[in-house]
């Protein structure tokens, strides 16, 4: 299938629609986000370096809130090639991971009654998807979870 910039973008627009929706109906953090701190936890820092030992990690990043506070850890190498050290304030790309906890956080809504998986994705955020082919209407968000809404998926194809 050939990729469109339109095809592309209503892609995005339905895996954003699943997020936005999750963080609407959760609504904020119930206190804010703790602020980084640059002390670390010993144990957080054992136990990274168990996981790093027993899995043959080169190394490994972490980071842990409690009380208000942010330690970040980072262990063993962070560039192979050269030997380099992680650094504890690094940033990383989580991925396809989010769409687990993304289903999660819809599938406690569900059981919560805070929405039903035969909703539509037009009721919850409209017009956000519609037009070329795309009716949100017609999308529920049992299809966005299970991926059989017919949106394309782009990650099948070659940038």
């Amino acid at each position: 299938m050939e990729r469109t910039p339109f095809r592309a973008a209503a892609s995005r627009r339905a895996v954003m629609a699943v997020a936005a929706l999750a963080v609407a109906l959760l609504g904020p953090p119930a206190s804010p986000l703790p602020v980084a701190d640059q002390d670390e936890d010993p144990a957080l820092r054992a136990m990274l370096a168990e996981a790093v030992r027993q899995n043959h990690y080169p190394g490994a990043l972490a980071q842990a809130w409690s009380r208000g506070r942010t330690s970040d850890v980072a262990i063993g190498v962070g560039d192979v090639r050269t030997g380099e050290a992680p650094r504890s304030d690094a940033r990383f790309r989580a991925g396809s991971i989010t769409k687990t906890f993304v289903a999660t956080a819809v599938l406690q809504m569900v059981a919560e009654d805070r929405l039903r998986l035969d909703d539509t994705v037009e009721h919850w955020l409209p017009g956000l998807v519609d037009g070329t082919g795309n009716d949100g209407r017609r999308i529920t968000l049992r299809m966005l979870l299970n991926h059989t809404s017919g949106l394309f998926d782009y990650t099948t194809t070659r940038n």
